[in-house]
C-alpha cells in the first residue's frame, strides 16, 4: 500500500483510526522533529521510516527511543548506499571488457562444422584388417576349437558312468537271451 503522506501512515498504524487532538499534537511534533534535523518524511521513498515511527509511537514506545531506532535505521541505510556507491564506482574502474556477439560465434562454429558427416568405408577396412590379421584369426580359430573339443571331454566325462551301466544292461540281457534260445543247427 503506498501512502500519499505521513499523516495516513500515522493513522494506519493506529488501526486506520483518526488521532484525537492530543495524538496529532504528538504526531506533528514527531513529524517536525524529523523535519528539523533533516528527514523528510513527506518523501514516498521515506515511508518504510515513517511507517516504523508510527508504528512505534501508536504502540507507546517512547520517543526517545523511537528516535533511536530511526537514527540506527538511517545511518544503516546510509551504509549500505555508501556500499552500493563505492561497488558502482569499483565496477566503473575495470577496464571495459570487449563485447562478445553469441551469433557471431555460433556462426563461426556452425561453419567449422561439417553439414554432411560421411564414412569412409576405405578406412573403416582398413582399421579392421590392422585389428584381425591372419595371425589373431588363426589364434581365434585355435581358441575355439580348443574351446570345443574341452566341451567334448567334459560330455564324455559325464556321460561315461551312465554309457557303463547300459552296457552291463545290454550284456546282460544278451546272456538272458542267448541262455533262453537255444542255437540253431547246422
Amino acid at each position: 500500500m503506498l501512502y500519499e503522506n505521513s499523516e495516513q501512515i500515522f493513522i494506519a498504524a493506529m488501526g486506520e483510526r483518526a488521532p484525537n487532538e492530543v495524538e496529532k499534537k504528538e504526531r506533528d511534533s514527531l513529524l517536525g522533529i524529523l523535519e528539523k534535523t533533516g528527514f523528510q518524511p513527506e518523501d514516498k521513498s521515506n515511508a518504510p521510516w515513517v511507517l516504523m515511527l508510527a508504528w512505534a509511537w501508536s504502540h507507546g514506545t517512547s520517543r526517545a527511543d523511537v528516535l533511536k531506532l530511526l537514527g540506527e535505521s538511517k545511518s544503516d541505510m546510509d551504509k549500505a548506499v555508501n556500499e552500493i556507491k563505492m561497488a558502482a564506482q569499483a565496477f566503473k574502474d575495470v577496464p571495459p571488457m570487449k563485447f562478445i556477439d553469441p551469433e557471431s560465434v555460433a556462426r563461426a562454429v556452425h561453419e567449422k562444422l561439417p553439414t554432411r558427416i560421411a564414412v569412409d568405408f576405405g578406412v573403416v577396412r582398413a582399421a579392421l584388417r590392422e585389428s584381425f590379421s591372419i595371425l589373431w584369426i588363426a589364434v581365434a580359430g585355435a581358441c575355439i576349437g580348443i574351446f570345443f573339443w574341452l566341451g567334448t571331454l567334459w560330455g564324455q566325462h559325464q556321460t561315461d558312468p551312465e554309457v557303463a551301466i547300459l552296457k552291463n544292461q545290454i550284456s546282460s540281457q544278451k546272456e538272458l537271451i542267448s541262455s533262453c534260445i537255444p542255437p540253431h543247427r547246422k
